[in-house]
């Protein structure tokens, strides 16, 4: 992708800029402005971030590394529900119902921990600035 054109009024993100205030100090405070981040800190955040994506995906834990509790306690939940439902249904029915349903939790597992590799990848793969805005503080949910 090739670097977007700067313009006077438009920040670092390509978003426009925002109207600064002066303090009796003197320095600007821009409002509503996120919290200023070292280059670093987004860049050790989106390794980590994209590892336990690809690698922990499927468990959710990703999400709440990024502090999306609500997602990753979605994606948890779904992960051990359907096994847990898998396994009820196995015990109601005497053990015949887990020829459809093990293989059915497994698909359901294996979906999610594709969901993670691809976010993980997706990670992985966003220059530090747009991973900083999308994630860190636009909080993008999904994908």
């Amino acid at each position: 992708s090739s670097p977007r054109p700067t313009a006077p009024d438009l920040d670092a993100w390509g978003e426009p800029q925002r109207p600064t205030i002066r303090v009796a100090d003197e320095r600007p405070i821009t409002p509503y402005a996120p919290a200023p981040t070292h280059a670093g800190d987004v860049a050790q955040k989106r390794l980590i971030a994209g590892l336990l994506a690809i690698f922990l995906g499927s468990l959710g834990v990703h999400k709440f590394y990024l502090g999306m509790n609500t997602q990753g306690i979605l994606i948890l939940g779904a992960n051990i529900g359907v096994w847990v439902l898998a396994l009820l249904i196995g015990l109601l029915t005497l053990g015949f119902g887990l020829f459809i349903t093990l293989p059915l939790a497994g698909v359901v597992s294996s979906a999610l921990g594709l969901l993670g590799l691809v976010e993980g990848i997706l990670y992985l793969t966003k220059s530090d600035a747009d991973f900083g805005r999308d994630y860190l503080v636009g909080k993008k949910p999904w994908l």
